[in-house]
């Protein structure tokens, strides 16, 4: 066991997987009562990890989340650069810039972050509001909200990110009424996951991962308007 953030996201999802369903989803007694949300379990994974534990008693370990995301950010790449590009060569090239992006190989490589790891959400988030008028299925007018979902249940940063991405998507579209489900959707899931009844956690270093209001001015030392308070 290295010294990374790594440990203790593996060791939150290993017990998680193996406890009884509780309510709120992300309950994790087993983990001092750490929520799997504030200890970087990448909940939507985890729950199908639990799942399959439960029906099948094979245990998925977080390692697999590694290998998701290796396989699903070109891929990501190669959709959002198909809108994007019209020569394969092209399409081509710019998919290998974005596969080997420095700050995806920091997050994974070493067994570091790798829930935060995910980026390919982002470039999902950024594929799934159509954006030239053109008649296209359901399924692709509401894309959105599965990406918005996973992402949200990714990770934190992730959720944001992807949720100003389409929101600015649906902005230049002026579908405004679906604007408010990139709002209500993701208060929806953190509820689900237990993120937002949390009031404080045992370990001293995931308190400071509260969402509240207070998380837009301060963060653990940083923030747009300073030190305003203690975390």
């Amino acid at each position: 066991m290295i010294d990374t953030d790594y440990p203790n996201a593996a060791a939150a999802f290993e017990l998680f997987i193996r406890a009884p369903w509780h309510w709120p989803l992300g309950e994790n007694p087993g983990f001092g009562g750490v929520n799997l949300f504030f200890s970087d379990g990448a909940p939507w994974f985890a729950f199908i990890a639990k799942g399959i534990y439960q029906l099948t008693g094979i245990a998925l370990s977080l390692h697999w989340l590694v290998v998701i995301n290796m396989v699903l950010w070109p891929v990501m790449a190669w959709r959002l650069v198909g809108t994007l590009h019209p020569t394969p060569a092209g399409r081509w090239l710019a998919v290998l810039l974005l596969t080997f992006n420095l700050i995806v190989m920091v997050r994974l490589i070493g067994a570091q972050h790798i829930a935060l790891g995910s980026y390919w959400v982002v470039l999902w988030a950024m594929c799934t509001v159509p954006l030239v008028r053109q008649s296209v299925s359901w399924w692709r007018r509401w894309e959105f909200l599965l990406a918005l979902g996973v992402a949200v249940w990714s990770h934190a940063y992730l959720g944001a990110m992807a949720a100003l991405i389409i929101l600015v998507g649906l902005v230049m579209t002026r579908r405004w009424w679906a604007m408010a489900w990139v709002i209500i959707l993701p208060l929806l899931l953190l509820y689900a996951v237990g993120a937002l009844q949390a009031e404080s956690t045992p370990m001293g270093g995931a308190k400071a991962y509260g969402v509240d209001l207070a998380a837009f001015t301060k963060s653990l030392g940083w923030g747009v308007a300073g030190n305003l308070y203690d975390t």
